[in-house]
């Protein structure tokens, strides 16, 4: 760590409360708080990205069961394979929390969950966690369907929350 609070100011969301820090990498990125009844804890799977399971066994196995990931969002236009059709399709890019992996994310176009996940104008990308998982028979290594946004962010308000 850097440095911490580097915005002087700390957002509340729900039962969190998130200020940004500076890694020594000078990356810098959000970390989120939960009061519990021994002190402040971090959120440590919203800070390290955590996700179901690993993006190499996701792209690997590709389940038709959903998964939950933490993901940047960015809109894209990108129709092929079994999403060819862009007017019954709209596609979204998820990246990775390091970056190191994509996908393409399509829900039904004009669908409530196109409308939530829809970005606006000005932000170019939106950290989510969401629900993937592929189709069945799903002939492309990188194509995936959206289930549901389980948060806006990558903090979850659960009973379980620390």
């Amino acid at each position: 760590m850097d440095a911490f609070n580097t915005g002087r100011e700390v957002v509340r969301q729900g039962r969190a409360m998130t200020v940004k820090v500076r890694t020594s990498g000078m990356d810098v990125k959000p970390m989120a708080f939960f009061m519990t009844p021994e002190g402040l804890k971090i959120d440590w799977e919203s800070w390290a990205g955590w996700s179901e399971m690993p993006w190499e066994e996701f792209l690997s196995s590709r389940p038709v069961s959903g998964k939950l990931f933490r993901v940047w969002l960015s809109p894209v236009d990108y129709y092929n394979f079994a999403f060819s059709d862009d007017l019954k399709w709209q596609s979204y890019l998820f990246e990775s929390p390091d970056g190191e992996h994509s996908v393409y994310g399509y829900v039904e176009r004009g669908s409530v969950l196109d409308n939530r996940l829809r970005p606006s104008p000005d932000v170019n990308m939106t950290p989510l966690t969401v629900m993937l998982s592929f189709p069945e028979n799903a002939t492309s290594r990188n194509q995936v369907l959206v289930g549901k946004i389980v948060a806006e962010g990558w903090t979850l308000e659960t009973d379980e929350s620390p």
